[in-house]
C-alpha cells in the first residue's frame, strides 16, 4: 500500500521546528533590525514613535511560518528532493512564485503608502525565508 500523500515522518519534525525558528529570527532581524527604518517609511510610519508589539504580531506570523514550513516539508518529500541544489531550486520557486508574489499582491493596496517598496521589501524577506526553509529541511530531514 502507498504511503499517505501528506505524511510527515517523525525525523522531519525537528527540521520543521529548526527551519521555522530560523525564519522567525530572520523576520525579527529583517524588519526590526536591518530594514527597520525603511519598513517604517514604506508603511508611512517613519515619524511615529515606536510602540511595543502586541503578541498577535509575534504569534500570528510565527504560526504562519510554521504552516508554510510544514507545507514545504510535505512538498519536498513528495517531490523527492535529493540534493541541496534541488532544495534551493524548490525554495526559489516557492519564494518567487508563491510567497513573494503573494507579498507583492498584498502590498498593492490603497492602505499601503508605498506599495511597490513595501512589496519588494516583503518579497525579499519571503524569498530568503523560502531558501532557508528548504535548505534546513534538506539538511536536517
Amino acid at each position: 500500500m502507498n504511503a499517505p500523500m501528506y505524511h510527515i515522518s517523525i525525523p522531519a519534525i525537528p527540521a520543521i521546528l529548526a527551519a521555522s525558528v530560523a525564519v522567525m529570527l530572520l523576520g525579527g532581524i529583517w524588519f526590526a533590525g536591518l530594514f527597520a527604518r525603511h519598513y517604517a517609511a514604506v508603511l508611512g510610519r517613519a515619524d511615529q514613535p515606536k510602540t511595543p508589539m502586541a503578541p498577535l504580531y509575534i504569534v500570528g506570523p510565527s504560526l504562519c511560518v510554521l504552516v508554510t514550513t510544514i507545507g514545504c516539508a510535505v512538498m519536498m518529500a513528495q517531490l523527492h528532493v535529493a540534493s541541496m541544489a534541488e532544495a534551493l531550486r524548490f525554495g526559489a520557486i516557492v519564494g518567487v512564485c508563491f510567497v513573494g508574489t503573494t507579498a507583492m499582491n498584498m502590498a498593492i493596496n490603497p492602505n499601503i503608502p508605498r506599495p511597490i517598496a513595501y512589496g519588494v521589501l516583503s518579497a525579499g524577506y519571503f524569498l530568503l525565508s523560502s531558501l532557508i526553509i528548504s535548505a534546513i529541511l534538506f539538511l536536517l530531514s
